[in-house]
This record gives C-alpha cells, structure tokens and sequence, in this order.
C-alpha cells in the first residue's frame, strides 16, 4: 500500500452536514478469491469488474452495482472503516457485516472473536462453537481442570477451575470448599449437581436439608426414591424408622401421633414443645384460660360474655363471670335465685354462702319440707319441726292417732305425752286386749300390754290372752322297741283352769 494523501471535507446526506476528515486512497491493493487488485485504478474495485463501471449524468467511471467487499463510494477506491466486511456504499458510514474473527457491528467490528470459537468465527453478539476444552456462550473459558490459551493443559486439582497448574482460583461444578482446593463433592441431592463453596445447594425433587444430603419423609436411598414402609417415619431401610417425619412423634410406635397444633415448632418424641401464644401444657395441646380454638387465639368472652374459660372448641364453658355458672349445655347461667347474695362457685354453681331460709341442696334449688321451720343446707335436714304432731328427720312423718295430744317425739316419734284409752306402746301402735277388764272410763292396761284390771270370765295372763281348754295327760307309758306296758293307768282329767285357782288358793 503506497502512501495515503491526507483529504478533508463537507459532505451533505439526507440534509445532514457531516464533516469528513481521512485519507483519499492513491494506491490500495485488495485480494479477491486469489487475485490482488489495485483499486486505486479507475472502476477496478467495482462489484462485477470494470464491465460494471461507466459514466453518469454528472460523474465519470461510477461503479453501477457498488463496491466489492471492505470498499465504498462511487469509484470504490475507499476502504470500509475498522473491521467491517461491508458498509454502507455512498460514505462508508454504517457497518453492515464485520471480517471474519471480529464481531459487534453496531461499533464497527472492533472486538475479535474468542480464540475458542472455532474457525476463529463468531455471531455478531461473541457467540460461537467451542473448540474441545472451551465453555460458555463465547467460548472464552476453559472446561473444568483445564487451563492454558488453548486450554489444553491440566490443573493439578481436579475439582478446581485453574490458570496455571498449581492454582485454584474456583471450584469445578460439582464440587465445594475452596479452601481445600475443592476436594469436596456436592450432594447428589443438589439440582444439577451444582452447590455454593459452602455446600448448600437448591435440592431436587425428594431431597431435603440444607445440603440436600436427606430424603424427604417417607422415602430412603442413596437417590431418595425408595417408599419407606411407615408413612411418618424417616427411615434408613424400608421397616427401619429412625427419626419421626416432622409433625409427629413417638418413634416406638412409628411415629403415628401428631404433634399438638399448639406447638411452635417440631416436637420431641414425647409430643413435648415450645408452646405457640396462648397454648400451654407439656404438649401445648391446652388453651390457656380464657381462649379457644385449634391455635389457641380465640377468646372465650366472644360467644358467651359471662365466660372466662371455656373448652379448646369454646362450645362449654368451664368458669363464668361472678354471679353465673355453666349449665348442663356449657352456657353460663345466673346462680340460683335461692342462693344468698346470689353468689356461686363460678364452675359448678354450688352456692357459696349458703340458701336463703326454707331451701337447701348444692344449689339451693330444693325447698326444705312444709313441716320445717329451718332445714340443712347441704341434707335438708329439718333442724326444727313447727309442730310436734309430726317427726322424722325431714319432719314429714306425722306422729301415730292414738297418741296422746297426738304429739310425739321428733327423733324416735314416741308418745311422750302417752297413749289414748285402751292403747299402748312406744308409738301407741299396740291396742289393749278386749278380754282386759274395763272399769268406767279409764285404758284397760298399762305401758306394756298388761290388764289393770284383771281378765274377762274365761280368760287369764298378764294380758288376759290366753284361752281356757281341757288338758289331757295319759300316764300310760310305753315301753322302748315298740312295747306297751299291758297295765293301764287311770286317766286324770285335769283343767288349766283350777291348777290356776288351787295356785292361788
């Protein structure tokens, strides 16, 4: 190429004014398909040959087809600028295709291909096809463990990235742990087989753990994809459960109870955890006083104003507000209105202070009997009959007719004033014999059943019951086995009656 003769201007294009300084081309060869051409000879550089080449209206010898490749304007004589194959044909000023080896067009072909792209040709964005031992979208890297500027030679750690034997500047995929010059191997469990130097890594499907090392429950083997036998177990061989899945609890019988809702995180094998708020209990499967619910938020107070603590469904109310109790359906009801001061315990409606006169019970619901002046709070016992005419402990026993004044003892319901005529007895209960002697108006026979006044005719005893008869009494003997004296004796005719007399007598 022969020395360039310096030129500077003032172009018009599409109404613009553009300024041009550069070099007018004297003397230029080019070589296409093997054959040099010096295009600083008239019509030379045209596409097509001179053939193509003429005269227009106002110019001498314009190429008529454009300029062949890496040439532009009417003669063809000026090169393209930088790196660009072709451009725009009146000013060179666009880039429409860059040289082989070069790409980005938009800045004229002035960044080179990657020496690994193969053919040393590349997109117009870097990419390309990689030589053997090259990565990446350009091909610029070198493959894990190799390194040099054909990446042909190898580091001295395999799991390390290298640019000379002995570094290691990264970790290869696949491995971890820089500072053991990645000598560590990620899990099987991460995706693609990928981790960060630390290890940790997002886990494929049935993998867990920060560094994807466990199976997921339920499922055991080196790639997690064997069912284990028990469900809720986490386990090393098909019947072997060693740990419990998340969520429950007592491995000796596989894991089969769940953990308290209440709890705040996973539970020991014993259901035992940290409580969530207003849960308690060693399985946190208790609301603290005054909520419900399976979380334990709810509080008693919003369906039953009067509760203050209620069952986890809050349905039955366990403690009420002073002044009520809960009812046999779990809603807090007023204490009973025969309580004094109408007061209770707030959780079985017992009254406190005890029952207003004439009642008695737990609650005061029972009336004491009509025959009570007062009766016991808790038996309703009467601690005092108003009259004497009954008796009993509930002064509902009414004292026997044939007392006395009809009055009687309140404990045993004795006559204590006595009998009426002719009865007697503790209770009067027992009538005087009729075959007692009566004389005028007064009983017959005392305390006991006894005749004051002596027996009717005929009859004799204490209390004249016994009747008169005839005994006979033979003196005939018999003789043991079976044998009769032959002598008889004389039969003496004897009554009861005159052995009483003769006694007497």
């Amino acid at each position: 190429m022969r020395e360039l003769k310096s030129s500077t201007g003032i172009m018009h294009l599409n109404g613009r004014k553009i300024v041009t300084i550069g070099f007018l081309c004297t003397c230029m060869l080019v070589g296409i398909q093997g054959e040099q051409l010096d295009c600083s000879v008239d019509c030379a550089c045209c596409k097509g040959g001179q053939s193509r080449c003429g005269n227009d209206p106002i110019r001498n010898n314009v190429c008529f087809d454009g300029c062949i490749p890496t040439k532009y304007g009417y003669k063809c004589k000026n090169p393209c600028w930088g790196n660009c194959f072709t451009c725009e044909q009146a000013y060179g000023l666009d880039c429409y295709t860059c040289k082989d080896s070069f790409y980005d067009i938009s800045n004229r072909c002035t960044k080179t291909c990657s020496n690994g792209c193969q053919g040393g040709v590349c997109e117009d964005n870097g990419t390309c096809e990689c030589y053997e031992n090259f990565k990446g979208p350009k091909c610029e890297t070198c493959v894990s463990g190799k390194y040099g500027t054909n990446c042909s030679q190898d580091c001295l750690y395999s799991g390390c990235r290298c640019t000379a034997k002995y570094d290691c500047d990264s970790c290869r995929d696949g491995y971890y742990d820089l500072k053991s010059n990645c000598s560590k191997v990620c899990s099987v469990g991460c995706v693609n087989g990928i981790c960060y130097d630390n290890g940790i890594c997002n886990c494929s499907r049935n993998f867990t753990g920060t560094l994807c090392t466990d199976c997921i429950p339920g499922l055991f083997g080196r790639r997690c994809d064997r069912v284990c036998y028990h469900k809720k177990c986490l386990c090393s061989s098909e019947f072997n459960c060693i740990h419990c899945k998340p969520g429950y609890f007592n491995i000796t019988n596989n894991c089969l109870f769940a953990c308290s809702s209440g709890c705040d995180n996973i539970c020991e094998d014993d259901g035992s955890c940290t409580c969530k708020l207003h849960n308690t209990g060693v399985r946190c499967d208790v609301c603290e006083s005054g909520y419900f619910g399976n979380d334990c938020s709810h509080e008693c107070g919003i369906k039953d104003a009067q509760c203050l603590n209620c069952d986890r469904s809050g349905a039955v109310c366990h403690l009420c507000a002073n002044g009520y109790y809960p009812n046999t359906n779990g809603s807090c009801i007023l204490c009973g209105e025969n309580c004094i001061g109408g007061v209770c315990n707030a959780t079985n409606g017992k009254c406190s202070l005890g029952c207003k006169s004439g009642h008695w019970g737990a609650r005061c619901e029972s009336a004491c009997n009509t025959n009570c002046t007062t009766c016991a709070h808790f038996s309703g016992v009467c601690e005092h009959c108003t009259s004497q005419e009954v008796h009993g402990l509930f002064c509902n026993m009414t004292c026997s007719k044939h007392c006395l004044g009809n009055v009687c003892d309140r404990d045993s319901g004795n006559c204590f004033k006595g009998c009426i005529k002719d009865y007697y007895g503790p209770q009067c209960d027992n009538r005087c014999s009729d075959t007692c002697k009566a004389i005028g108006e007064e009983t017959t026979c005392d305390e006991v059943g006894y005749c004051f006044n002596g027996c009717v005719n005929g009859y004799f005893g204490d209390d004249c019951r016994a009747e008169p008869y005839e005994m006979t009494q033979t003196a005939k003997s018999e003789q043991k086995m079976g044998q009769v004296d032959n002598d008889e004796e004389e039969y003496e005719r004897i009554t009861v009656g005159q052995c009483y007399e003769n006694a007497v007598k």
